[in-house]
């Protein structure tokens, strides 16, 4: 019999390095692989509560409306393997923005271009 879970009332999300299972809140997932129906880990979320037992009609509802997990469907950029140029240019591509931002934006710290366009990004 297929096993289902969820996040628990109070969880955000889960994850199980050893057996690859991640789940965020809101999901309901299958367990399907030997590593994690036997993963400890699993286990202890399911008994303290941070991951809940789903029924099969609650997985199928979940793939039928078809949710996308928070990041899913996201380009994931990595800012830190861009070059300052590099950064400018995604800059100026994906906002719109003035010709002085631009100008100062390449002025500034790589580390500071990067915290600008994280917090951009997640507007």
């Amino acid at each position: 019999m297929a096993k289902y879970v969820k996040c628990g009332k109070k969880a955000f999300g889960f994850s199980d390095p050893y057996s690859g299972f991640n789940i965020a809140r809101g999901e309901v997932k299958q367990i399907i692989s030997i590593r994690e129906k036997k993963s400890g880990k699993i286990k202890s979320a399911l008994a303290g509560g941070h991951l809940m037992l789903a029924t099969e009609e609650e997985y199928k509802t979940f793939i039928n409306k078809g949710v996308q997990a928070p990041d899913e469907g996201k380009d994931v950029v990595d800012f830190g393997e861009m070059t300052k140029d590099e950064l400018v240019e995604y800059y100026k591509s994906h906002y719109q923005v003035t010709t002085d931002e631009v100008e100062a934006f390449g002025k500034m710290k790589k580390a500071d271009m990067i915290e600008e366009l994280k917090e951009l990004e997640n507007e």
